[in-house]
């Protein structure tokens, strides 16, 4: 159980830092100046409570309707619990303590392997509700993400990156676009903590929720219960995997991925953590100079970000054109793999909820962009119509189309 701990819930290493690290945490420590954020009025915090989705309670039993009903019985002794918190920058201890619970994630991985399941955490609801208090204190902190993340944002899915990569496969005037498909290893599980808080300070933060920030990553246990028996561990990095905070909080982190000064034709989008990076060039060689320009402004950015991407688990695919011999691409100086296929999401049951599925899409190669019906395939909800590509899904249209093949299910 302590092996299985260790590997789902690594721990943060201040002896590895560099300077750089070293300044990150020390700006880290200092509260933003600024006005506080005032308190949500009585029918605010009302509405989040009548709001509160149904999901499994923490270790305390209490449920989203227990609350309702609390709420009901005494709406504003609640809400001076939840307005002191704001007012003081506190986050109760008791809500801190998850119960931590392995799903196995259906790969090639024996079950005797860490990295064959993935960890949700079981989170008390009153805590998830002061969560989304603090989101409603400091929308700032999520209003400025790049549109080009379409994980955890309104109106952006899988399906709006999907049309990303086919139109830009579609209506490029080069002769080639190659996919590039980035892994990062454990994503989640190894956001760093210093860095996610400076970089919520840079969006906007008010003091006292900055503080409740620092106090909600404060002294945070996960307890693994296997039986009668119970092991827990103290956490000191990474997204709580089925809390409120923690897809916001990754879009805050992800946010200057998205906007490095990349190579002309090169454009990234993400969906969460899949990062697929798209580039276009009237040769091979064109997309192996820019190719590397990328990555290693890429790359530099994980070693900022204590985050590395995984060469052996990210895959490139031209997606327009046809080379007589696909692109050398290498992370790190390390190959990446070029396939024929990929799929570009998976379903992120952690950071959607416990019981949560995410949608899946899958590309195949093929000259997306070849006109006369030879486009890509689609399949999602809301696709459109069109001769270049074919949809299927809810309320779209079918036309013919041949060449790159994708799937959306929403």
């Amino acid at each position: 159980m302590q092996d299985l701990m260790s590997a789902l819930c690594p721990d943060d290493s201040p002896d590895c830092d560099t300077a750089y690290h070293r300044q990150v945490r020390l700006l880290a420590a200092f509260v933003p100046s600024g006005g506080a954020a005032p308190p949500l009025n009585v029918g605010d915090l009302g509405g989040i409570v009548k709001a509160l989705p149904n999901t499994a309670p923490g270790l305390d039993g209490v449920s989203a309707r227990i609350v309702r009903n609390i709420w009901m019985a005494a709406p504003r002794e609640l809400h001076l619990v939840y307005a002191k918190c704001v007012v003081e920058g506190v986050f109760s201890k008791v809500w801190k303590d998850g119960r931590l619970i392995v799903i196995p994630k259906g790969n090639d991985k024996p079950l005797t392997d860490a990295k064959a399941y993935r960890p949700i955490t079981l989170l008390p609801v009153l805590g998830k509700l002061l969560e989304r208090v603090m989101l409603r204190c400091a929308p700032a902190i999520s209003r400025g993400i790049s549109e080009y993340q379409h994980g955890f944002s309104p109106g952006r899915s899988t399906v709006t990156a999907l049309r990303v990569l086919l139109s830009t496969a579609k209506y490029s005037r080069a002769c080639y676009v190659q996919a590039i498909f980035l892994d990062i290893s454990g994503a989640f599980d190894n956001a760093w903590w210093p860095m996610m808080m400076v970089k919520a300070k840079r969006g906007g933060c008010p003091p006292n929720i900055y503080k409740m920030l620092v106090d909600y990553f404060t002294s945070r246990r996960v307890g693994l219960f296997i039986g009668d028996r119970v092991e827990w561990k103290t956490s000191t990095m990474g997204c709580p995997q089925g809390s409120v905070l923690g897809p916001t909080l990754w879009n805050v982190l992800m946010d200057d991925l998205l906007r490095l000064p990349l190579p002309e034709g090169v454009a990234m989008t993400a969906y969460a953590d899949d990062v697929t990076i798209l580039i276009e060039s009237q040769t091979r060689a064109g997309i192996e100079s820019r190719a590397r320009v990328t990555l290693d402004l890429v790359r530099e950015w994980g070693l900022r970000n204590r985050l590395e991407f995984s060469s052996s688990k990210s895959t490139t695919m031209t997606v327009r054109g046809k080379l007589q011999r696909p692109p050398v691409i290498r992370l790190g100086g390390e190959s990446i793999k070029n396939v024929t296929n990929t799929k570009l999401s998976t379903g992120l049951n952690g950071l959607n909820g416990p019981t949560g599925r995410g949608p899946r899409a899958y590309v195949q190669r093929g000259d997306a962009g070849a006109g006369r019906g030879r486009g890509a395939r689609a399949r999602g909800a809301g696709a459109g119509r069109g001769r270049g590509a074919r949809a299927r899904g809810t309320g779209a249209g079918r036309g013919r189309g041949r060449g790159a093949r994708a799937r959306a299910r929403a």
